[in-house]
């Protein structure tokens, strides 16, 4: 049966109803420029509603829109709402969040504790750091440092290990990283892209620890990207100046191996860092050994020799 305008709602009765955007539902957010449209000879005395002024929350909380609970005030029946439509461990994070902000910390701990528990995965990561400061503050370190350490067991992350050292110590990078190498060997080399993921977890660790020897003995055993093995060469320069020395020159090899000129203006930068850790004769020899390999290479040349002149001029 066709439905004419005057089976529609009048504009008062759709004033106060919540208009969440796509995630409520299709239509809901198209009200407003409908009843624009809408209005007829009957609507004459109808209180306009002006789109500027409805209210649209564009992400409700755990995917509910916080009906009459937040109207009548009742905190508890809000909460419950929330509580009924949690989904994830970012659902749990911001209810917990929201309870303590609302005078509630012990449910605050209650639903951080309960989100910790059911989700291992890396996104639980804030939930789990949330529930440690949570304790902490309660005086609970023990408490803290334990779920830190579940946490990360299930989803390893420099966030929790650097939580977990803040309050436990030395003893937090030993744990981690016999952690992080029982994981790794028990994992097959196929599975490249997690095993990347825990290698470069551990080196960031040891760089952050000052286990310098130990970073360069896993480099010499996985594969590592540039932009690591820069950080690393980087913390070296001081104590293993001969490590720090090698790799900015393989890096200078790969940039250069890039053939575009972005690659060969980091290779040169690379060279003016390189410069300062070695003797001027000896980094002379190395750059005119580059420009006679690469000497077909019409754009690097000119800026190799550029890059001589100006270490000559100091």
């Amino acid at each position: 049966m066709a439905l004419g305008l005057a089976a529609q709602p009048p504009a008062a009765a759709l004033r106060d109803w919540p208009l969440w955007g796509s995630r409520a539902g299709p239509g809901l957010g198209r009200i407003g420029s409908a009843l624009g449209r809408a209005r007829g000879p009957a609507d004459e005395n109808a209180e306009v509603i002006p789109r500027a002024g409805i209210e649209r929350h564009p992400h409700p909380p755990c995917g509910l829109p916080d009906r009459s609970g937040g109207r009548a005030g009742d905190l508890d029946r809000r909460i419950a709402l929330r509580r009924a439509a949690l989904a994830d461990a970012h659902d749990y994070l911001d209810l917990a969040r929201f309870c303590l902000e609302q005078g509630r910390p012990a449910l605050a701990r209650e639903v951080a504790e309960d989100g910790a528990w059911l989700f291992e995965v890396a996104g639980a990561t804030a939930l789990v750091a949330f529930l440690a400061e949570h304790l902490v503050a309660e005086g609970r370190q023990e408490e803290a440092i334990a779920a830190l350490w579940r946490g990360f067991e299930r989803a390893p992350a420099i966030s929790l290990f650097r939580a977990m050292e803040s309050l436990a110590g030395p003893e937090a990078a030993n744990r981690s990283l016999a952690c992080l190498r029982a994981r790794r060997a028990a994992m097959g080399k196929s599975d490249r892209w997690r095993l990347s993921a825990l290698v470069q977890l551990e080196l960031e660790i040891l760089i952050a620890t000052g286990r310098l020897a130990e970073a360069w003995e896993v480099t010499r055993a996985f594969e590592v990207g540039d932009g690591l093995l820069l950080r690393l060469a980087h913390a070296s320069e001081g104590p293993l100046l001969g490590e720090a020395a090698r790799a900015y020159r393989a890096v200078i090899e790969r940039q250069i191996g890039l053939t575009d000129r972005r690659g060969y203006e980091e290779a040169c930068r690379l060279l003016g860092r390189l410069a300062t850790l070695e003797p001027a004769a000896e980094h002379a020899a190395y750059v005119a050994a580059l420009r006679a390999r690469y000497r077909a290479k019409r754009s690097l040349v000119p800026m190799l020799d550029q890059h001589l002149a100006e270490q000559a001029g100091r």
